[in-house]
Parts: structure tokens; C-alpha cells; sequence
């Protein structure tokens, strides 16, 4: 799938009908008929979905705008001047709980309007540093929802996250202790990254190769995951667009076996017979 694709597929609106626009045909197409492009697309959709209702849960703690205008009154310079009327306009926009419309129009300033003073600008820019602190502390809360949420996607999501944050600096020895590859994995691993940079929990990928059956990948998460099996599953979990995803859990490790082609699922792990609860 090339980029041009990929960039159309995350620009449709989650549960929306963007996909029916001319400008987006290809993209369509490709939906339809390709089923890795139909993984990538339900995806993407299932991500913002999870995003879009994070950030409808975000409130804004009761107080907190009070505690941030205490602080920058604290730190403002006494000689750029402070207005009462500045200060309660600002308490009084920063403590609204409504949401402002996304068509809000933008100010104009009428041609030959002289350019403001020291102290006016100083105090918009101080108003604005409000706007700002307020912002960032919305996006700490937003960070947080969605660093909860990043756990609960499902495990297929969560594989095609990680591989997307593989780079090119692969260890050959001394993977971590903790995650250790399970004895059920019939290929050695020939090398392995830890998935740091946006991952939401601790993860290792392992690159598993096997000489006839192509690649597969293992990732190795520290985390919990309810009402995943023991051991590896008799048959993987999905196999949409022909690739096997199976994962199970065990200890404090979530284990996520990706198969290229789910007709060599067998090749790379011993599954377990033993029928699951």
C-alpha cells in the first residue's frame, strides 16, 4: 500500500462516509478489494474512535484555572502592569465549561489600526500565556487518557502499532531477562529491539525467520491483559488479510505472535491442545 493510500485511509473520519467522496476513490477501491487495505482502514477507524471518545471524557479539574491565574500573577514583572478588568476577563473566559464553536470567527484588525504599546502587548501576551498553560494542562489530561487507553485496544491494534515503531537498530544478544522468549516458540529469535518511544507499556519485538515458512514477528509486553489463554492458542486469534495474530498470556508478560502468512502459524509456535475454559 502506498503512502498516497495510507494517508487517504487516515483521514476518513471514524463512522463517517468519507470514503464515498471522488476525491478519496482510489482509497475506496482499495478498501474494497484489498484486504490488507481493509485491516489498515478498520484499524484506523477503531483508533480514532478510541481517541474521539478519550478526548470526550477530558474535563478540566474543578479549580484549576483559578490555581494557574494565581501562579502567573505571582510571576508577572510589576512593571508591565496588571489590570483588573484584564484579570477578571480572563478568570472569566478560562472558567467556562462550554466548548467554543469550531467556525469561531477570527478578529480582523481594521487597516491603519496603530500597532499597540508595550504594556498592551505585554498584557495580551501575558492573557494568552493563560490560554497556553490552560491548553497544556488539557493535553496532560488528554496524555493520560489515552496512555490508559492505549492498554485496553485490541491486541491486533496494539501488534500494528508496534511495528510501525520498529527501527533500524537491532540487537543480536543479550535480550531482556524479563522478557524472555516462551519455550512454545519453535524459531529462535535472530534478533530483537525494545519498542520504547510511543509504546504505552514496556515492549520487546523479537525478528523470528524461519528458512521456509518467511518471517514472523514476537512482541513481548509487561502488562495484563483478562481472558487471554495460557499458552499459545491451537489457532491464532485473527487472520484477516491472510497474516495470523495469536497472543496469550503468561506471567506478567502478554505475548503477540505475527505471522506473515497464517498458513505457517505452525511452524513458529507449538500451540496448545489442551482446550481452553
Amino acid at each position: 500500500m502506498d503512502k498516497r493510500i495510507r494517508e487517504s485511509i487516515e483521514a476518513c473520519r471514524p463512522g463517517s462516509d468519507d470514503l464515498q467522496s471522488p476525491e478519496l476513490a482510489d482509497a475506496a477501491r482499495l478498501v474494497e478489494d484489498d484486504p490488507e487495505a481493509r485491516l489498515a482502514f478498520e484499524r484506523v477507524q477503531a483508533w480514532d474512535a478510541a481517541i474521539s471518545k478519550s478526548l470526550d471524557e477530558v474535563s478540566v479539574p474543578p479549580g484549576l484555572a483559578e490555581r494557574i491565574l494565581d501562579r502567573l500573577r505571582a510571576a508577572q514583572d510589576e512593571s508591565a502592569g496588571r489590570s483588573p478588568e484584564l484579570l477578571a476577563g480572563v478568570v472569566a473566559s478560562a472558567s467556562r465549561t462550554d466548548k467554543a464553536p469550531r467556525d469561531a470567527q477570527v478578529a480582523q484588525v481594521a487597516p491603519g489600526s496603530p500597532v499597540p504599546n508595550r504594556r498592551a502587548w505585554s498584557r495580551r501576551h501575558w492573557a494568552g500565556g493563560v490560554s497556553l498553560a490552560l491548553g497544556a494542562c488539557v493535553l496532560v489530561i488528554v496524555v493520560g487518557n489515552w496512555l490508559r487507553l492505549g492498554n485496553d485496544l485490541p491486541l491486533e491494534v496494539l501488534a500494528d502499532q508496534w511495528r510501525e515503531e520498529l527501527r533500524n537498530d537491532w540487537q543480536i544478544a543479550g535480550p531482556p531477562r524479563d522478557f524472555a522468549v516462551p519455550t512454545a516458540i519453535l524459531v529462535p529469535p535472530g534478533r530483537w529491539q525494545q519498542i520504547g518511544r510511543f509504546a504505552t507499556v514496556p515492549v520487546v519485538a523479537y525478528e523470528l525467520v524461519h528458512a521456509k515458512a518467511g518471517k514472523a514477528m514476537l512482541y513481548v509486553a509487561h502488562m495484563t491483559r483478562a481472558g487471554l489463554p495460557a499458552a499459545p492458542p491451537l489457532a491464532p486469534q485473527s487472520t484477516t488479510g491472510g497474516q495470523a495474530v495469536a497472543y496469550w498470556q503468561s506471567g506478567s508478560n502478554v505475548y503477540v505472535l505475527v505471522v506473515e502468512d497464517d498458513r505457517n502459524y505452525g511452524a513458529f509456535v507449538q500451540p496448545s491442545t489442551t482446550p481452553l475454559a
